[in-house]
């Protein structure tokens, strides 16, 4: 890795022979340094750095789809895509879904996502309806397809909504915001 001082200076404007100059890794000549500045002008170093730490920022929300409640009932459902920009697989995604409306009524919702998203893929994002007092969970679709190799009956508890509970709040003309709060890639062993 390489830190600051590599895009601030090279080996050939140090004074020859000081100790106190040096840093692990050594630096390069004028071409090195001015490479290193091209590729982060270029969002080069930005991607690779931002696919391994933040990662939130390579997942993309797709096709989303919200219905209203229907007459009597608080529940709202979503359905969305979401799509992995980064190499690396993902896990461990947070969704934050937030309904507000010109009146000032809001609410928001921290969604726990389950499975992975492989690296350049889109996944449906669905309830998996929990049995004998399991709360739901929210998964991916491969996790359900994981989750079918060893019980085929998984599936019938699979609807590829996530439910949105509004409570008492009443909206007028609401709007919706889906963002991705954050993501955990999966790294080759080193």
């Amino acid at each position: 890795s390489v830190c600051w001082w590599h895009l601030l200076a090279d080996r050939g404007t140090l004074p020859g022979g000081d100790a106190s100059w040096r840093v692990q890794p050594s630096l390069g000549g004028a071409s090195d340094r001015q490479a290193l500045q091209q590729a982060l002008a270029d969002q080069v170093i930005r991607d690779q750095y931002d696919s391994r730490f933040n990662t939130y920022r390579k997942i993309e929300v797709r096709n989303p789809s919200w219905e209203r409640a229907e007459r009597g009932s608080d529940i709202t459902n979503l359905t969305l895509s979401l799509q992995n920009l980064s190499p690396f697989p993902v896990e461990d995604i947070v969704i934050r879904i937030s309904l507000s409306d010109a009146s000032g009524n809001s609410i928001k919702k921290e969604v726990a996502v389950t499975g992975t998203i492989k690296e350049s893929d889109t996944d449906k994002i669905g309830t998996l309806r929990g049995q004998d007092g399991e709360p739901d969970r929210i998964l991916t679709r491969s996790e359900l397809r994981k989750m079918k190799k060893k019980d085929a009956d998984v599936v019938d508890r699979w609807v590829e909504i996530i439910e949105f509970p509004l409570g008492n709040q009443k909206f007028t003309q609401p709007s919706i915001e889906i963002k991705i709060d954050d993501a955990r890639p999966i790294l080759p062993e080193e």
